[in-house]
C-alpha cells in the first residue's frame, strides 16, 4: 500500500492512502464470473464424493467378527473338565426364541434361526436391529 503525503493550501499535510487495484477483479469476462464459481462448487462436490467412496473402499476390506449367539449357561469347572463326546450341554435359551447376532462383541440384532433350502446348513433371520444409544 502507498502513501501520498502532499501539502494543503494551509501547509497541513494531507496523506492519501492507495490501494493498488488489480484490474482483473473487476473485469467481467467469461473467465471471471459467477458461472465458475457454481462450476467451482459442483467440482469439489465430486471430489468430496469421490473421496468419500475411496475412504468407504478402505473400510470395506477390514475384517469383523461376527456371531450368533445360541443360548449360554453356567456350570463348575468340575462339570467341564468331565464333559466328553455324546454329552448335552443345556442352554438357557429355548426353541424358537431369538438369538443374539454380535458384531465385534457387541449386541447389533436379534434374529430367528432358520434352516437353509439345502437341509445342510443353518442360517439365522434378522427380525430386529438394535440401536445403540
Amino acid at each position: 500500500m502507498n502513501i501520498d503525503t502532499t501539502y494543503n493550501e494551509d501547509n497541513s499535510f494531507n496523506k492519501e492512502k492507495k490501494i493498488p487495484m488489480d484490474n482483473n477483479i473487476l473485469k467481467n469476462d467469461s473467465t471471471n464470473n459467477n458461472n465458475n464459481i457454481f462450476e467451482k462448487s459442483s467440482t469439489n462436490k465430486v471430489n468430496n464424493l469421490e473421496q468419500s467412496n475411496d475412504n468407504i473402499d478402505l473400510i470395506m476390506n477390514i475384517p469383523i467378527n461376527f456371531q450368533v449367539i445360541l443360548g449360554s449357561c453356567s456350570m463348575q469347572i468340575a462339570e467341564l473338565v468331565n464333559l466328553s463326546k455324546g454329552d448335552i450341554i443345556k442352554l438357557d435359551r429355548r426353541i424358537g426364541e431369538h438369538v443374539e447376532i454380535n458384531i465385534n462383541n457387541q449386541k447389533i440384532a436379534k434374529g430367528e434361526i432358520t434352516i437353509m433350502d439345502d437341509d445342510t446348513r443353518f442360517g439365522v433371520k434378522i427380525v430386529e436391529i438394535i440401536h445403540s444409544s
